[in-house]
């Protein structure tokens, strides 16, 4: 816990996934987003560093768990 009047440092990582559909006559970009169960709110895939990982690795692992994609996530 932060001491009274300082501010808690967190780590935290995650994607930005969207797809290009292009038609012949309209771009469309679609945004994974998941819904948060607690309030409703659409965010994508994201989650806290764990110890020993870095932010690339976390990025990987909460889109698989929290999206259920399984594909190799070789971003860019």
């Amino acid at each position: 816990m932060a001491a009274p009047g300082s501010a808690a440092v967190t780590r935290a990582a995650g994607f930005i996934i969207y797809r290009e559909n292009l038609s012949k006559t309209s771009k469309i970009y679609q945004f994974l987003l998941l819904k948060c169960a607690k309030n409703g709110h659409w965010t994508p895939p994201k989650g806290h560093v764990d110890p020993g990982e870095n932010e690339y690795e976390t990025a990987v692992r909460e889109t698989r768990e929290e999206s259920g994609l399984r594909e190799n996530l070789d971003f860019k």
